[in-house]
């Protein structure tokens, strides 16, 4: 009963290892997967990023271009009273106002947070220059105040406010790259907990691996010695020894096996020498009816023991009832002088 017991709860190491492997297996698996998945998302994270750079810079340019245009056609206005310059100058606000929504569009989410601050400095500026200078010259010269329009201080407080909205373009130009940056250091960090991660998924599988030979080799080294040490004494004739219960169903059926044979071998040997006993009985009986001379009878009788036992020396003690003694009747192997001739009952090994 115990041993059923012990055999419910075995294992088979080739089912052991099979799911190990398979473990291993599905975590390589997945960590080149989420490797794959991770590389992928990067390559179009990179080129995303590429083009929103490309854009943003070129969105930058055309407010710039727009309102220097716009500056040039006023103060062309301005220096000649010329209506072409007006209209151009009419024209160019549309200009500045779409690249503007361009990048508002663009620069959506909290993300570009910085960006978005300084854009609505950048329009503050652009209004104010707008506003209140070049909508005022207009106004001059479309009054004919042209030395109002042309005075150095008026033109000078204008190119002021331009000089401002300058600065806030190269402010938002460095908010730009401040948060574009910062979007291509949370990809890298993306990109990095990643590869840390298909890194510890590779190392897990490896040890879970190593773990799965390193205790494959233990088991079977330990168990394969029980198999060689029970050999070894079956080969040297103990019928005796037999395998104990292995950990493995694998082993464990192999080691059985030896059992079995050693069990039917030692079921033989005992037939054998039951058959080898009745022979010599036989044998024996066959000597003693012979001849009736009691020397000859105990010469042939130990000559005979010796052959069949395969002895070296023997003697023969008879039982005397009245001294109650055992008594040396032949000896065979050794000097009859030499030997014991008597004993008394349960003295030594003969008694």
């Amino acid at each position: 009963m115990n041993n059923a017991s012990r055999r419910k709860q075995k294992n088979s190491l080739v089912a052991l290892i099979k799911r190990r492997l398979l473990v291993v297996v599905c975590l390589l698996t997945f960590a080149l997967l989420f490797n794959f998945l991770v590389s992928i998302y990067d390559s179009n994270s990179q080129h995303n990023l590429g083009g929103q750079k490309i854009a943003l810079q070129e969105v930058q340019n055309g407010i710039l271009i727009a309102m220097i245009n716009q500056e040039t056609d006023l103060r062309g206005y301005i220096a000649t009273n010329n209506p072409a310059f007006l209209a151009s100058f009419k024209s160019g606000r549309s200009q500045y106002l779409l690249p503007v929504q361009h990048l508002k569009d663009q620069a959506q989410g909290s993300d570009f947070g910085g960006t978005n601050i300084t854009l609505a400095q950048v329009e503050a500026r652009a209004n104010d220059w707008y506003n209140t200078y070049a909508e005022v010259q207009i106004g001059n010269l479309q009054a004919g105040r042209l030395a109002a329009a042309r005075s150095q201080s008026i033109v000078a407080a204008g190119k002021a406010l331009f000089d401002k909205f300058r600065a806030s373009v190269e402010q938002l130009q460095q908010a730009v790259d401040h948060d574009l940056n910062n979007v291509q250091q949370r990809v890298e960090a993306i990109n990095l907990v990643a590869l840390v991660c298909g890194v510890v998924l590779s190392g897990i599988a490896i040890f879970i691996l190593w773990q799965t030979f390193i205790r494959f080799a233990r088991v079977l080294l330990e168990e394969l010695n029980i198999l060689k040490t029970t050999t070894n004494e079956l080969g040297s004739g103990d019928l005796s020894a037999h395998v104990q219960e292995l950990t493995y169903d694998e082993l464990n059926e192999l080691g059985q096996t030896f059992n079995t044979v050693a069990e039917d071998l030692q079921r033989r040997q005992s037939v054998f020498k039951d058959r080898d006993i009745q022979e010599s009985v036989l044998q024996l009986n066959a000597i003693l009816a012979s001849s009736l001379d009691f020397e000859t009878l105990t010469q042939e009788f130990l000559n005979k023991i010796l052959v069949l036992n395969d002895l070296q020396l023997v003697a023969l003690y008879l039982y005397d009832p009245e001294q109650k003694l055992l008594k040396l009747a032949a000896a065979q192997g050794l000097d009859y002088r030499e030997a014991q001739q008597e004993f008394k009952l349960g003295e030594g090994v003969v008694g």
